[in-house]
């Protein structure tokens, strides 16, 4: 059909062959393109998802400290440490 077509304008049979190449060419192009772009997106989503563990494991750090602290605190001034509610009760 597309040599009919080519025929019909006057292009011969390199000229068909010239598309061909072309039009292979312009979809090779548009796949590693399209790769490259989902690579490069693959990499920012997972530089994103290391930065946010990162610091939900600073957070969760910074709490465990801050309990760790408070029952520090509680025993040296002479209490008891209620594990169940997290407070400290008199001794």
């Amino acid at each position: 059909m597309i040599g009919r077509i080519l025929s019909a304008l006057g292009l011969g049979p390199y000229a068909a062959l010239a598309l061909a190449i072309a039009v292979a060419g312009a979809v090779g192009y548009n796949l590693w393109e399209n790769s490259t772009i989902r690579a490069e997106t693959r990499a920012l989503a997972e530089a994103e998802a290391a930065k946010r563990t990162i610091e939900a494991i600073n957070d969760v750090s910074n709490a465990a400290e801050d309990a760790r602290t408070r029952r520090r605190i509680c025993v040296s001034a002479g209490g008891v440490w209620n594990f169940e509610t997290n407070q400290c009760g008199g001794g």
